[in-house]
């Protein structure tokens, strides 16, 4: 884990995420597992990060939440260095959901508030609306009190997903890092399941690690990560048109439909996320 600092900076106001040339090295490990990394994002853009495994997603995402520490380079929340902040205040900002999120044997609302322990049923239920799971647990005899038994083995994949995401949600923070989220659902569930995902909470910005091709149209910014370095980044369109490369990856690799009605550019982002 990282180094606390003695006396913790307060939580900046503006919650932007930025890392500027930012190396990542595990400890013991003599190379480096992300070098250079430039990233940027602010409430309200949505940006997905790709790669092969290895290529440094997680590693990015443990950069995002003070998991680990840049051993050069900076990472920076408002503009303040993320390592002079407690780390449970840089997540109170910037939330995780890990690929491998545990749920537990108890109920639906311990399972939430695992996230947010004070939150009532009420704020309960408003995360449960924003990950499209409400209706379904209203439907059950229990709703709240339902038990969804070790590691959510009562529940099928998507609803397994979804409970993780309103489980984040609660947290409140205005940006939410995702971490292949779809890697063990069907097609069908993983597309309404993007799609969800990249929609609620059009406020908060969300930072997508995925080896999922269908959210790409779709989102502000597309990063290619290649062993540890960004080597393409650009919405969608841009890249199809300026990168041989990723025009014929995304060819060969591409989805047969597409994936949400959400359009990058509603709240006025600017640059290459802009909507077509």
């Amino acid at each position: 884990p990282a180094v606390e600092p003695l006396h913790p900076a307060p939580v900046p106001p503006n919650p932007d995420l930025r890392m500027t040339d930012a190396e990542a090295r595990y400890p013991g490990e003599a190379s480096a597992a992300l070098t250079g990394v430039e990233l940027a994002i602010a409430p309200g853009q949505r940006i997905a990060v790709i790669g092969r495994s290895g290529a440094g997603k997680s590693t990015l995402a443990a950069l995002a939440v003070r998991f680990l520490d840049p051993a050069a380079g900076r990472v920076e929340l408002g503009g303040v260095p993320a390592t002079s902040l407690a780390g449970d205040d840089v997540r109170s900002v910037v939330t995780l959901a890990p690929q491998e999120a545990h749920l537990f044997g108890g109920t639906i609302a311990d399972n939430l508030r695992l996230g947010r322990p004070e939150a009532s049923d009420g704020q309960l239920w408003s995360a449960l609306s924003a990950a499209q799971l409400d209706d379904w647990v209203a439907s059950l005899p229990a709703e709240l009190a339902t038990v969804v038994g070790d590691g959510g083995r009562s529940l099928s994949g998507g609803q397994r997903h979804r409970l993780v995401l309103a489980r984040t949600l609660l947290v409140g923070g205005p940006l939410v890092v995702l971490d292949e989220p779809t890697a063990d659902l069907d097609p069908l569930t993983g597309r309404r399941f993007l799609r969800d995902a990249l929609a609620v909470g059009r406020e908060r910005g969300v930072v997508l690690l995925t080896h999922d091709l269908r959210a790409l149209p779709v989102v502000d910014e597309v990063v290619v990560l290649d062993a540890g370095r960004v080597v393409a980044r650009g919405h969608h369109d841009q890249l199809l048109h300026d990168d041989p490369g990723y025009a014929a990856w995304w060819e060969l690799e591409r989805p047969d439909a597409p994936t949400v009605a959400y359009r990058p550019g509603d709240r006025g982002v600017h640059g290459p996320g802009r909507a077509p």
